[in-house]
């Protein structure tokens, strides 16, 4: 019996290999053939040991591999060879791609990982076994981690070529010794957190350090014969180093060796087998080891001598000066305190906390020099006196005249002679901040006060002239894939401060007029963003209007147009519409030759226009969306962005006090929405009636059935739905969602066409809110999105979508079941628990067979 089973495993899984998409059997073949392994292991291995062949790795090592090493410890109990050959196979590889892989076959909550990180599992599962494989084969166990650290180093850390294997006969033996720099990438041993193959070492050495002296005996011996990487023998000298047992006799020849002691990879724990060992010693053997590490060639070192005094002292103050056998050896540590010296790692990490020197930041400045001592305590004192660290509320009692006393030492200190330029940058930039705190405090003091405003005025001006934020080649380009800045910029905090300054005393407005322009048109973008922004100020005031069209109109940078776009735009359009809608149809013209640029471009006034149709009926608005839904395979990112932003659209006037216009503007809102839904559903109709479907249409019926999906979410978000208790019948409450469903359900009967699981999902919830208001047409719009869309798309196999199904089918049949009088009703009532029987979901079958029942 037990035969046939491994005969038909092995069946499965050749037949697998064969599939152009083997990964619904494969994976799970794999598992069968590893647990019928020992039915024929000659057979089963040469199965498994294709994964591994390099043309099948490469398509599917990140899924196949891992299923082998979950069944690691089947398979090497069977035939730990096999078990030690996967462990090199699986380390020697790699899988770096990051293309996104499935966690599960869920459509409904389609969790994702990547190929990297599934290929990381195999890993996972061999360092897991790993002890136990040194417990019960522990000479294949041995092999196997021996080669899994020799793929890991070929990978990781490939060895110089001057690195190469030593041969040695130590104590009758012959072994062999590499260097492989793992005193830099091993340099922790009690790394609690390791990674890859640096798991089996970790582990490894915690056998060596625990186990019972007779199996950490043998364990070394077998480390002995077969390592070579310098990181096996450093564990191995620690382990016996920490034991001081009979592993000290068995490691002590080999570490009082020249290669072994000089060695970076293993010298720290070779010195301390010495030091353990050495009471074992014959004071002749000791006489003569002191004589001989005078010798020690240390040529290969960049500074030989040096590095000879630096280990002759290591070595000689860790053995301890009453153990010396020689007076040169105990000459050369007569300067060292025996208790506080310390034979470290060549390499070691070490925290340190405390404060950083002031200004470390700054290069070559120099605290001692007089201007620069002048400028730091000034700078300092401002930020103290004003609160200008980050997030620090302002100082209570701040007046104008702390601030203007503070600011006064930094501006006098600013013209020191010999001030470090970088310094000077952040002098500026706490003035800046400073006339922003001002104004934040609204500490000004009235027009009348001359004096007063003409010195925060030279402030301002010191900040508006600085160098700061400076301009590199890359700025533009790198601002524009991620708008940020650094600190201090001075500039930025101007364009704040000077249009603050107009809002607060408008009559200084044409004062600051020239700031103002100087500003919007900065070298720096992020200097034009915060101008452009804070423009908003004076959007009424005379001049805002072409100041704006100027920016918009000679800005080259799209991440300062979309922060526009966004956060003036935004502001405006309500006050506005047809001039908002203007300067977005002169956006639109931009970048032409670029797709990428104007896709971006687009995207981001996506809402606004749809704001300026839905809520003002622009019609200009609406011909620029009706011409997105035309071509909905072109512009399905926007129209995704329009039904985003109509999402609280589609209730108006349901909820709350009513205002006028709301009912227009949901019509506005729906009937954009079906034009939308409509456009998806007859691209989706054309390309599945297409004979010679291409990749194309593929990935462009995937936007279009994600449209389906972002309709329906929104149209579901809108009603509260999500609150919805799935413990109870009833709506949420303070919505009119018996209106809300009459005008919405042409769009969910469209939507269930071509629905997928997930917009299934999410539309049935939407019914199963919605069912009290009209029973009859939220399970008439059910039954059609199952028998569909979600038969079609496979929704009868998701457990979420059964688990579903039954709760929404109890209700109906509960609460509601007068509907099924009707013999079409009932018919579609069968034919959709037909379609959950037939994939085989028992509570799906046992509700059909109850159906006369409850139905009487």
């Amino acid at each position: 019996m037990r035969g046939d089973l491994g005969l038909a495993a092995r069946a499965l899984l050749e037949h697998g290999y064969g599939l152009e998409e083997p990964s619904r059997i494969v994976p799970a073949a794999i598992g069968f053939v590893a647990d019928t392994y020992d039915t024929d292991s000659e057979a089963s291995r040469l199965l498994l040991s294709r994964v591994f062949d390099e043309t099948r790795f490469l398509q599917f090592g990140w899924e196949e591999v891992p299923a082998v090493c979950r069944k690691i410890e089947a398979i090497a109990n069977a035939d730990p060879a096999f078990g030690a050959e996967i462990y090199r196979r699986t380390y020697a590889h790699d899988v770096t791609e990051d293309r996104e892989t499935p966690m599960g076959s869920s459509r409904i909550l389609p969790l994702r990982s990547n190929a990297r990180q599934d290929y990381s599992m195999a890993r996972y599962a061999l360092g897991e076994f790993i002890p136990a494989f040194l417990d019960r084969h522990p000479s294949y166990a041995i092999e196997a981690t021996v080669a899994a650290i020799e793929g890991y180093v070929a990978r990781v850390h490939p060895i110089p070529e001057e690195f190469r294997d030593r041969s040695l006969r130590i104590a009758g033996r012959n072994i062999r010794l590499c260097g492989d720099l793992s005193h830099i990438w091993a340099h922790n041993p009690d790394d609690t957190h390791p990674d890859d193959a640096k798991v089996l070492i970790v582990k490894l050495l915690e056998r060596l350090r625990f186990s019972e002296e007779e199996i950490a005996i043998r364990l070394a011996n077998l480390l002995i014969a077969k390592a070579s990487l310098a990181v096996f023998w450093s564990r191995l000298f620690l382990a016996a180093a920490e034991r001081n047992d009979e592993l000290v006799n068995l490691l002590l020849p080999f570490a009082m060796t020249e290669q072994f002691l000089v060695m970076p990879d293993t010298r720290k724990d070779a010195i301390d087998v010495v030091a353990k060992g050495y009471g074992r010693l014959t004071r002749g053997e000791r006489q003569n080891f002191e004589r001989q590490v005078f010798a020690f060639d240390f040529s290969e070192f960049v500074e030989p001598e040096r590095a000879r005094d630096g280990f002759l002292r290591d070595l000689f103050s860790t053995i301890g000066r009453d153990a010396l056998a020689t007076d040169d050896a105990r000459a050369l540590i007569t300067d060292i305190n025996q208790e506080t010296a310390q034979n470290e790692r060549p390499f070691v990490v070490r925290a340190l906390s405390g404060a950083p020197e002031p200004y470390f930041w700054i290069p070559d400045l120099d605290p001692s020099q007089p201007a620069n001592a002048d400028l730091m305590a000034a700078i300092d004192s401002a930020k103290e006196a004003l609160a200008l660290e980050s997030g620090a509320e302002a100082p209570p009692g701040l007046t104008l005249n702390d601030a203007y006393r503070a600011l006064g030492r930094v501006e006098h200190a600013l013209r020191g002679d010999g001030v470090n330029p970088q310094l000077k940058i952040n002098g500026e930039g706490v003035i800046g901040r400073a006339c922003v705190r001002i104004l934040a405090q609204n500490l000004l003091p009235s027009e009348t006060d001359t004096p007063a405003m003409e010195s925060f005025l030279r402030f301002l001006g010191i900040a508006a002239g600085s160098t700061s934020p400076e301009v590199q080649d890359d700025t533009e380009e790198d601002f524009e894939q991620s708008p940020s800045w650094g600190s201090p910029a001075a500039r930025v905090e101007a364009a704040q401060a000077v249009l603050d300054l107009a809002l607060q005393q408008p009559d200084l407005l044409p004062r600051v007029s020239d700031h103002i322009d100087t500003l919007l048109a900065d070298p720096h973008p992020a200097v034009r963003m915060q101008a452009g922004l804070y423009l908003i100020r004076i959007w009424n005031r005379s001049g805002f209007w072409q100041r704006l069209e100027t920016r918009l109109a000679e800005e080259a940078n799209l991440g300062v147009l979309e922060y526009l776009i966004s956060h003036v735009f935004g502001r405006i359009l309500h006050a506005e519409p047809a001039r908002v809608e203007s300067l977005i149809l002169d956006l639109l013209k931009r970048f032409p030759d670029d797709n990428e640029r104007h896709a971006r471009l687009r995207k981001a006034v996506s809402d606004q226009l749809t704001i300026l149709w839905v809520t003002y009926e622009q019609q200009a608005a609406r011909a620029v969306i009706h011409m997105w839904i035309a071509t909905p395979a072109l512009y399905h990112d926007e129209l995704a962005g329009v039904l985003q932003t109509m999402r609280g659209t589609f209730v108006a006037g349901l909820s709350g006090q009513k205002k006028q216009g709301d009912d227009a503007r949901r019509c506005r809102a729906l009937d954009l929405a079906k034009a939308i839904v409509d456009a998806a559903s007859e691209c989706l109709t054309a390309y599945y009636a297409s004979d010679t479907p291409n990749d194309i249409d593929g990935s462009h019926a995937h936007e279009f059935l994600q449209l389906l999906d972002t309709a329906c979410n929104e149209l579901y978000f809108s009603t509260g739905a999500i609150n919805h208790s799935e413990q109870s019948n009833r709506p949420p409450s303070g919505i009119e969602l018996d209106i809300f469903f009459r005008e919405a359900a042409p769009i969910l009967q469209q939507i269930g066409d071509y629905a997928t699981p997930h917009t299934v999902y999410c539309l049935l919830q939407l019914l199963e809110c919605l069912l009290p208001f009209a029973p009859e047409r939220a399970f008439d719009l059910a039954a059609h999105v199952l028998r569909h869309g979600g038969r079609d798309t496979g929704f009868q196999f998701e457990p979420l979508g059964v688990d579903l199904i039954v709760r929404l089918v109890g209700v109906f049949l509960a609460d509601h079941k007068e509907i099924f009088e009707d013999e079409e009703r009932r018919t579609a009532l069968i034919a959709c628990l037909e379609i959950f029987m037939e994939a085989g979901w028992p509570s799906a079958q046992r509700l059909l067979y109850r159906l006369p029942e409850l139905l009487q």
